[in-house]
C-alpha cells in the first residue's frame, strides 16, 4: 500500500478507541459537514472509495453510492442504504477520512483537518509531515493548518501525558518536530502560482498605492504589487481565514528586484491613525511577501515591520534596512518570519536600545533569515513568551547578537527559547558592549522557562566574548551538538543547571556537559565565514540524537527536534545528508 495512504491508516490506528475520547456534539456535526463536502468532490471525480461505517450495528467497509449534505448512501448487500450524517459517530467520521485520503496530498490535508477537528492534534501533525512535494497552494494550506493545530494545543490539555523528559514537569511523549512549526518544511513560494482573486497595484494601474489595494482585500485575496518605489506607510488590518489568508505580495523582477516601500519623508509617528511602521500588521492570517522596506524613522522606534495584536502573521522574502527598528512587536498566536534579511537598523539617538529585532507577545518562529549589522543595538532581542530560531545566520552587531529578556509574557510557564541549526558570529571591532553575545534573562523581571541550544555554530571574534549568560536562578541551559569557538568564556549560568552532550569546545571547560570534544572543528574557511566542516573534521559523525535533542515548547509539550536541514547562506536551507549519527554544529561538510 502506498506510503502516504499508510500514514493515514496509522493515524486511525492510533486514534482507537475513539469512544474514550470525548468529542462535543457540535464538533462532531461540524466535522460531518466538512467531510460531506470533501466526499462529494471525490464522488464527482468518478471515484467510489469504500468507507468504514457502522450500519445496522456492524462496522465494516461499505461502497458509497451517493452523498448529500444530509445523507450518505452506501451499498448494503446490493441495496442502497441511507445514513444520516448527523448520526455518524466520531469513529466513523475518522474512518471516512481514512478512506478518501488515498495517495493525494490534498486529501491527506483533509485527513489532518479531520484529526484536528476531533482533537487528535499530534496525529494531524504526523499526517502533514508525510506529505511530499506539495504544490505552492498546498504549502499555504499546510502552514495554516499547522498554525491552527499549534494554537489549539495551547488551550487543550494533552490526552496522554508521558513521564517527564526533564526535571521540571510532566510532559507528553516527545513528537518529532522540524523547522516549519512542527510539521513540514515549506520552500519559497512560486511567484507565478497564486490562488484566489488578485488585486493589482502599481504606479500605472487604477490602484496606485498599496494602501488602496489593501482597503479592497478580503479573505483569500492576493494584493499583487508591481515593481516600483512606494512612498507610503500603512496598517494591514485584513481579516484573513485559516484556509484563506490575505496576501500582500510583491512582483519580483528578472534580476530579483522587489517592490520598494521607502518611508523617507513619510510619517511613522504612531499618532492617531498614522502607523509607527512602514508595514504594520494588525489583522488575522496576513502574509507579507517579497518587498524591500527601508527608512522608517521617527527618531525613536520607527519600524520596518511591526506586528500589533496580529494573529498568525507571516513575513517572508523581505529585506528590512535603515529603520530605527527593523522588526518590532509580536503575534498574539504564532507569527512566522522566514527568508528575510534584517540589517543596518538602529538610531544613534537610542544607542544600545534600537535593534534589528525587538519582539514581544506570545510566540514567534524565525527561520532561514540573515540578521546582521545592527547599528546601535542587538541583532535579535525579544521579550516574548516563546521563541524558535531555525537555520538563521546572525552576525556582526554592535551591542550583542541575541537577547532573550523578561516581561509579563515571560512570567507565563514554558517561556522557553529554542535555537536549532543557527550560525552566530560576533565581530572584533564592536563600538558597543565588547562581551555580550547571548543573554538569557539578564534584565529585571521574571521568566519561567529554559534555553535550548542544538546544532548551532557559535563563533566569537575575540576572547572577550561571554558566549551564554543565563541570569536567573530558576532557568536552565540545555546544549547539545554545538560548536563554541573563539573564546574560552563559555557559560555563566546562575542556577548551575546545565545539561547537554556532544559539544565541540575549542578552548575553555564545561564540566557539566557530557562527551565534550576539545578540538579544532576544522572549518572550511573561517576567515571567509565559511563554517562548513572539512572532510577531516572531528565533528563529523560525532553528534548526539534522541533524548539529547528534546525540548519543551511554549505550550509545555515535549518535542524531539528533527534536524534534517542546514543553513544555506544567506537566507535558505538545504537537506542534510542522511546519516545514522548527526554531525556537530550547524553545518556539515559542503
Amino acid at each position: 500500500m502506498h506510503r502516504l495512504f499508510g500514514c493515514v491508516i496509522l493515524f486511525l490506528t492510533l486514534l482507537a478507541p475513539l469512544t474514550a475520547h470525548a468529542v462535543e456534539e457540535s464538533t462532531r456535526l461540524e466535522t460531518a459537514s466538512y467531510l460531506s463536502e470533501q466526499l462529494d468532490t471525490v464522488l464527482q471525480a468518478g471515484e467510489q472509495p469504500p468507507v468504514w461505517l457502522t450500519v445496522l450495528g456492524e462496522r465494516k467497509t461499505y461502497k458509497i453510492l451517493s452523498c448529500t449534505d444530509a445523507l450518505l448512501t452506501v451499498d448494503v448487500q446490493g441495496n442502497p442504504f441511507p445514513v444520516k450524517w448527523k448520526e455518524i459517530s466520531a469513529e466513523d467520521l475518522a474512518g471516512i477520512a481514512k478512506s478518501i485520503a488515498s495517495d493525494k496530498g490534498e486529501r491527506l490535508v483533509v485527513a489532518a483537518e479531520v484529526a484536528n477537528m476531533l482533537g487528535f492534534h499530534d496525529k494531524a501533525c504526523d499526517i502533514l509531515a508525510k506529505i511530499s512535494s506539495p504544490s505552492d497552494e498546498l504549502k499555504e494550506k499546510i502552514l495554516n493548518l499547522s498554525q491552527r493545530i499549534l494554537q489549539t494545543q495551547k488551550t487543550q490539555k494533552p490526552a496522554d501525558p508521558a513521564p517527564a523528559t526533564t526535571a521540571k514537569s510532566k510532559a507528553p511523549e516527545p513528537q518529532p518536530v522540524s523547522s516549519a512549526t512542527g510539521t513540514v518544511y515549506t520552500p519559497p513560494p512560486n511567484q507565478t502560482q497564486i490562488s484566489g482573486p488578485v488585486i493589482n497595484v502599481g504606479p500605472t494601474r487604477p490602484l496606485a498605492t498599496i494602501t488602496a489595494g489593501l482597503a479592497k482585500a478580503k479573505a483569500g485575496d492576493t494584493v499583487l504589487v508591481d515593481p516600483g518605489v512606494y512612498k507610503e506607510a500603512f496598517k494591514m488590518k485584513c481579516a484573513g481565514q485559516p484556509n484563506a489568508p490575505v496576501t500582500l505580495r510583491g512582483m519580483v523582477g528578472p534580476k530579483g528586484e522587489r517592490p520598494v516601500i521607502d518611508c523617507t519623508g513619510v510619517s511613522v509617528s504612531g499618532a492617531g491613525p498614522t502607523p509607527r511602521a512602514a508595514v504594520q500588521i494588525e489583522g488575522s492570517y496576513c502574509i507579507v511577501d517579497s518587498f524591500e522596506i527601508k527608512n522608517a524613522r521617527n527618531g525613536n522606534n520607527g519600524t520596518g515591520v511591526r506586528f500589533i495584536n496580529s494573529h498568525f502573521g507571516i513575513l517572508r522574502n523581505c529585506k528590512v534596512t535603515y529603520c530605527d527598528m527593523g522588526i518590532m512587536g509580536g503575534d498574539l498566536d504564532t507569527g512566522v518570519i522566514e527568508r528575510c534579511e534584517i540589517a543596518f537598523n538602529g538610531t544613534k539617538d537610542f544607542d544600545g536600545y534600537s535593534h534589528n529585532f525587538y519582539l514581544n507577545a506570545n510566540a514567534m518562529i524565525i527561520r532561514e533569515c540573515y540578521i546582521h549589522s545592527s547599528l546601535f543595538g542587538q541583532n535579535f532581542k525579544t521579550r516574548g513568551h516563546y521563541t524558535e530560531l531555525w537555520y538563521n545566520f546572525i552576525a556582526d552587531s554592535e551591542e550583542g547578537e541575541l537577547g532573550f529578556q523578561e516581561s509579563e509574557d515571560t512570567a507565563k510557564p514554558n517561556s522557553n527559547v529554542v535555537m536549532i541549526g543557527n550560525v552566530v558570529k560576533s565581530k572584533a571591532d564592536r563600538k558597543g558592549n565588547p562581551s555580550k553575545y547571548l543573554d538569557f534573562g539578564a534584565e529585571k523581571g521574571s521568566r519561567k522557562g529554559d534555553l535550548y541550544l542544538f546544532n548551532n555554530t557559535f563563533f566569537a571574534a575575540t576572547e572577550r566574548i561571554q558566549f551564554v549568560w543565563v541570569e536567573k536562578p530558576d532557568e536552565a541551559l540545555f546544549a547539545s551538538n554545538n560548536i563554541f569557538i573563539g573564546s574560552p568564556k563559555l557559560f555563566n549560568v546562575a542556577s548551575g543547571k546545565i545539561k547537554g552532550t556532544n559539544n565541540c569546545i575549542r578552548s575553555g571547560a564545561a564540566p557539566e556537559l557530557a562527551k565534550t570534544l576539545n578540538a579544532d572543528p576544522l572549518f572550511v574557511n573561517a576567515a571567509a565565514h565559511d563554517y562548513h566542516l572539512q572532510a577531516a573534521s572531528p565533528c563529523l559523525g560525532n553528534g548526539a540524537t534522541g533524548d539529547a535533542l528534546t525540548f519543551v515548547d511554549g505550550a509545555g509539550k515535549s518535542q524531539k527536534a528533527v534536524i534534517d536541514r542546514e543553513q544555506v547562506f544567506p537566507m535558505n536551507s538545504r537537506a542534510r545528508a542522511k546519516k545514522s549519527v548527526l554531525d556537530i554544529g550547524a553545518l556539515s561538510a559542503p
